[in-house]
């Protein structure tokens, strides 16, 4: 299941702004430079990058075109701010390797030494990502 999403859009007021924004990026212009000179989102100095986001965190109508698209994908969505040329960059999908277990050993009273994580452990954030390994192994 997909997570998280990167995407780039161009926000503009109307329908026919945006439909011909997304013909000329089809036909070969390029997205960020039409980003920089059409949106009227503060996105645009970033070329409409909007970074990686999960779910809850845009309004819905733009949430759902942006996680029904694989990377490449590009459409156009309206929301309450206006119509969107959105294009996603990427995808990232999170798995569980292994659940973490661990034990803590209290400082010995006749040393100064670090309380030890014995077993093995996997963490859950970005090494998880694309079947990359956990720098713990």
């Amino acid at each position: 299941m997909v997570r998280q999403v990167r995407c780039s859009h161009i926000l503009v007021d109307s329908q026919q702004e945006a439909y011909d924004i997304y013909n000329q990026i089809n036909a070969g212009a390029n997205f960020a430079q039409m980003a920089m000179q059409r949106s009227k989102c503060p996105s645009k100095y970033k070329g409409g990058d909007l970074d990686w986001f999960g779910r809850g965190q845009m309004v819905k109508p733009f949430e759902d075109a942006a996680f029904s698209m694989n990377p490449g994908d590009m459409t156009v969505v309206q929301t309450q701010f206006g119509w969107h040329v959105i294009y996603v960059t990427g995808q990232r999908r999170f798995r569980l390797l292994e659940t973490p277990s661990f034990t803590l050993h209290p400082l010995s009273s006749s040393s100064m030494e670090q309380p030890r994580v014995s077993d093995r452990t996997y963490m859950l954030s970005a090494w998880a990502l694309q079947g990359s390994s956990a720098p713990c192994s």
